[in-house]
């Protein structure tokens, strides 16, 4: 399985594998998360954020997305979109691009509830860890949603 995770808070500075057999790439910009997308695609899940810092948004992944599917004829090479944002409004106006572009029935999830299993996995293991009660990430929950 192959994951890309765009995100700019709920970070690794380096990405251990969740299990063999998933491959994972993580990016923290809209830019960055494009370019990802089309360019070392295809992928089986991508999880997006909304609120990306001052680096864009994943209002400006979406869009983008929707103007190269309808004026290029080029579909992102994604199986499945996964949204990972407390932002209300932002989370909504993704589903209805995600969804004008093919991508139905797009599900959302707290990243939060992962974060304690998160640790106890990479903590020690990974001296490079970036974590605090409001970074979490949720790379060990997406097996479960599958």
């Amino acid at each position: 399985m192959k994951i890309l995770v765009v995100d700019d808070q709920r970070i690794f500075k380096s990405l251990p594998d969740v299990e063999e057999g998933i491959e994972i790439e993580h990016v923290t910009t809209a830019l960055a998360g494009l370019y990802a997308i089309y360019l070392k695609g295809p992928w089986d899940l991508v999880v997006l954020d909304h609120d990306l810092g001052v680096m864009g948004s994943g209002t400006d992944i979406v869009n983008e997305m929707e103007r190269m599917m309808f004026e290029e004829d080029i579909k992102p090479p994604v199986k499945t979109f996964k949204l990972c944002t407390y932002n209300g409004y932002g989370r909504q106006y993704m589903t209805t691009v995600l969804d004008r572009i093919g991508y139905k029935n797009v599900e959302w999830f707290e990243a939060q509830p992962y974060l304690d299993r998160i640790e106890m996995l990479y903590k020690n293991r990974d001296p490079l860890w970036v974590g605090a009660p409001y970074r979490s990430t949720y790379l060990d929950g997406l097996a479960e949603m599958e």
